[in-house]
């Protein structure tokens, strides 16, 4: 009789221990996992191009970033923009300012509202006339914002004065590193290298294959394992350090890289560094002065 008492003890504890589990799994899964969780790298907003590697697309995204419950809006116009409508010629009053970037300028984090290239012109309509345009592009080095200017400037898309935002992941993107955590070159982004002439030359041309610019990250069954996976892919990139102790003990951390459906590559594609520093370094380039730099 005793044994059996003590069976049961066992498999009443057992059962509570599991139960406690679930609780605690539920509580992080429609909890703090879907505050954490972020939806910026799993929607579509890019597609390929054989001159950038990948563009924008035009159309309204909801969006879901890191640290909060609410979702917003990323608008994309008829210029393949992060940007309001924009007409071919500014006014003879109106000063224009393009703005040059990668995500950090697109800031998929914030609405569109709250963007610095919008809060900048609002700034700057208190002392004048002045249009600023957002030309951020997740995932463009200098080289292709180049590019992105030369398009625009053959639309007609002018601006009196340019403002280049310059990231320190510019230099890897510019190497075709883009894939970060890897040295694989990325077959998506354009390859280019200075001639003796100081001339840029294109080594390297598009390739309309898997890259992460272009393909939207599967999403996991469960938040709270979604959530851990993107935190250890941050730690890995930003903690070299950590990696190399990993691989004393015979481990090879990269980044991952799922295999997309073939209808993905073709059509509904998508990049997107996860960075919360995106919406802050959006505000706060509105609140500081800005050196200008005139690109003609």
């Amino acid at each position: 009789m005793k044994h059996i008492a003590k069976l049961k003890l066992l498999s009443f504890y057992v059962i509570m221990i599991e139960l406690t589990i679930v609780v605690c799994f539920a509580l992080l899964e429609f909890g703090l996992a879907r505050y954490y969780q972020s939806t910026e790298s799993h929607i579509a907003v890019t597609t390929f191009d054989p001159t950038f590697g990948w563009r924008l697309r035009p159309g309204s995204y909801s969006v879901k970033p890191s640290y909060t419950f609410r979702h917003h809006q990323v608008s994309i116009n008829e210029y393949d923009l992060r940007n309001k409508p924009v007409s071919a010629n500014a006014a003879s009053d109106t000063k224009r300012i393009v703005i040059l970037g990668d995500s950090f300028t697109f800031a998929v984090t914030v609405p569109n509202e709250k963007s610095f290239p919008v809060l900048l012109e609002n700034i700057l309509r208190v002392s004048g006339h002045y249009e600023v345009i957002n030309t951020g592009v997740p995932g463009y080095g200098t080289a292709q914002e180049m590019l992105l200017m030369k398009e625009l400037t053959g639309k007609k898309v002018v601006g009196g004065v340019y403002l280049l935002i310059i990231s320190v992941n510019d230099i890897p993107d510019n190497l075709r590193l883009g894939e970060y955590g890897t040295a694989e070159k990325a077959p998506a982004q354009p390859g280019f290298e200075l001639g003796e002439d100081g001339a840029l030359k294109r080594t390297h041309d598009p390739q309309n294959r898997y890259c992460s610019n272009l393909v939207p990250r599967s999403t996991w069954r469960f938040y709270t394992v979604e959530v851990v996976n993107s935190r250890l892919r941050i730690l890995l990139q930003t903690m070299p350090r950590f990696v190399n102790v990993l691989r004393r003990f015979g481990i090879q951390p990269k980044a991952a890289n799922a295999k997309p459906d073939p209808w993905l590559v073709r059509g509904r594609n998508n990049r997107a560094r996860s960075s919360a520093y995106e919406g802050t370094c959006s505000r706060k380039f509105a609140t500081k002065p800005i050196e200008t730099m005139r690109c003609f």
